[in-house]
């Protein structure tokens, strides 16, 4: 005689592999969210380290007058180089003291200019021992004039010259070099020189 199944019997085993599935469909659903999130929250500290990676450094200008010293040119120098090609890009964003008069009582007067383009003159002339007809467009505070090289300084700038300057560029607005583009110039500069010397 056969016996009689059990609802029990009959329903358990198709139960059970509902039952299984739809603990696999959860967990793999739960993983997925997860990994979903988790992935975000790597996404958004992979952005938050790229932010603080950026940081903005302010420009350091410079203060003292040795350092201004570092790219000044003497009349000397310039007599040196004045007909090389190179002359024009290496003389912008250089300095000089230049004499823009004579004072009856304090005698010659001079000024802390930066060199911002060469041109030509009406005349040839000279230097030193060369001759040119390039001029110096220079800069103090905003105005800017055109100079011979014949009357650059060869002598260093004086502290009241360097802070007559620096407070002309402060009334005017006009900011100072930065200590990069002193070190910049400085070896330009020194290199050009350091060629000629053994030319």
């Amino acid at each position: 005689k056969k016996k009689k199944s059990k609802a029990a019997d009959i329903y358990s085993s198709s139960s059970d592999s509902d039952t299984r599935e739809e603990r696999r469909r959860s967990s793999s659903s739960s993983s997925s969210s997860s990994s979903a999130s988790g992935s975000q929250s790597s996404g958004e500290s992979d952005t938050e380290r790229q932010s603080s990676k950026k940081i903005v450094r302010k420009a350091v200008h410079i203060e003292h007058r040795e350092e201004i010293e570092k790219i000044r040119l003497s009349r000397f120098k310039l007599d040196k180089f004045v007909h090389l090609p190179i002359f024009k890009k290496t003389v912008i964003g250089c300095f000089v003291r230049i004499n823009i008069g004579h004072n009856p009582e304090k005698g010659p007067i001079y000024r802390v200019c930066e060199v911002v383009d060469v041109c030509e003159t009406a005349k040839v002339y000279d230097v030193m021992k060369n001759r040119t007809n390039a001029g110096l467009k220079l800069k103090f505070g905003n105005s800017c004039r055109v100079y011979r090289a014949s009357f650059v300084s060869n002598s260093p700038i004086t502290e009241a010259e360097f802070e007559k300057w620096k407070q002309t560029c402060k009334d005017e607005l006009v900011d100072l070099p930065t200590k990069s583009q002193v070190i910049v110039l400085n070896i330009r500069v020194e290199s050009i020189f350091g060629i000629l010397k053994f030319s």
